[in-house]
């Protein structure tokens, strides 16, 4: 008669001490800084690459119903994409350029030389303007010297043709055209004559940035010529361009 309150004790214990399931962070309310070292630092281990001193962002990531995905971007480990699918988003996070030693899928191992260049300090949008806030130089592997900025205040007020992410270095074919002459806007037009610096007010016929050479008209003769941007609303004439 003892047996089955026995296996009935039993029963209740065993429900009493199960271990109960972790629950999944949550990241509705968006995904920290903290967050995303973790789960960066977690899938680079299990990857097989180096994982010693990956940065917290600065800033959190958007909000995300489901866990953050991370991948290699385009197969190399130096920068990371973070992707959450619900709502969909993709971060791309530039590490640290000190860590050399990430490999690609295709075996090789990826570039570890370093050089000074502009990067975002958070993700912006196209058509932005950029200010101080969003640029600062840093170190950054793999790149020429002929595509990368090294000044940040050289950039402020510049406006993004694409959406670009947190840690991206900023390229020429990132940002819209930086023109000094404006079509139909006004030009200051100077010349050499003689040994004499000639100045005349002009339109200008074309968009140009510096050093480009542009078609003006000289509002005094009504004639058009070609000139080179030599500044904010203003270009140059020289006899070997006309």
């Amino acid at each position: 008669m003892m047996a089955k309150p026995m296996a009935w004790l039993g029963v209740t214990l065993g429900m009493a001490f199960a271990t109960p399931a972790l629950s999944a962070p949550d990241y509705t309310t968006g995904v920290s800084g903290a967050e995303v070292q973790r789960l960066v630092t977690a899938a680079l281990r299990a990857a097989g690459q180096p994982a010693e001193g990956v940065d917290a962002p600065l800033r959190a990531y958007p909000a995300c119903t489901t866990v953050p995905v991370v991948t290699a971007h385009n197969g190399d480990w130096s920068t990371v994409d973070l992707t959450c699918t619900a709502p969909h988003w993709v971060r791309a996070l530039r590490l640290q350029a000190s860590k050399a030693g990430w490999t690609r899928k295709d075996g090789a191992t990826a570039d570890a030389t370093t050089r000074p260049a502009v990067v975002l300090t958070h993700p912006l949008a196209k058509g932005t303007t950029l200010q101080a806030g969003d640029l600062v130089l840093a170190d950054v592997a793999g790149l020429g010297t002929d595509t990368v900025y090294s000044d940040p205040a050289a950039l402020v007020g510049r406006v993004l043709k694409t959406n670009l992410g947190q840690g991206q270095s900023l390229q020429p074919r990132h940002l819209a055209p930086d023109y000094l002459v404006r079509k139909d806007g006004p030009v200051a037009i100077t010349a050499q004559s003689g040994g004499i610096a000639v100045g005349m007010a002009g339109i200008a016929l074309q968009d140009g940035e510096i050093g480009d050479v542009v078609l003006v008209r000289n509002l005094s003769s009504l004639r058009d010529m070609r000139a080179i941007v030599a500044g904010p609303q203003i270009v140059t004439v020289q006899p070997n361009i006309n």
